[in-house]
């Protein structure tokens, strides 16, 4: 398990791994698309709510997330190998939605 200092002077942090870093991520995109066009203060009422339950989801604190966004923005490379991942991820959930949309006509 690696562990190393997030830049915040955390030596025990240990970074979130890609398997968990990919959906999580997913999930704070498609979360943070779906409330773009709503007014700020109903909007930061609902990111409350909804990074509550992917705190839950995933077994993390809102701290841990942060700095695990901290860590992977400093990184480049991880960042994109990441994003790619994330584009990949929902393409597949895309295409789910497609197929039972279809489905069920």
């Amino acid at each position: 398990m690696l562990s190393c200092q997030s830049g915040k002077g955390d030596v025990d942090f240990v970074p979130l791994p890609d398997s968990i870093m990919v959906p999580l991520f997913t999930d704070a995109l498609v979360l943070n698309a779906a409330f773009a066009d709503t007014y700020k203060s109903k909007k930061d009422s609902i990111a409350t709510v909804y990074s509550d339950q992917l705190s839950k989801k995933y077994g993390i604190s809102k701290a841990e997330f942060q700095k695990n966004m901290d860590f992977v923005h400093r990184d480049p490379i991880r960042l994109d190998s990441i994003v790619q991942a994330v584009i990949k991820h929902i393409d597949k959930l895309e295409s789910e939605f497609i197929d039972v949309r279809a489905s069920n006509l």
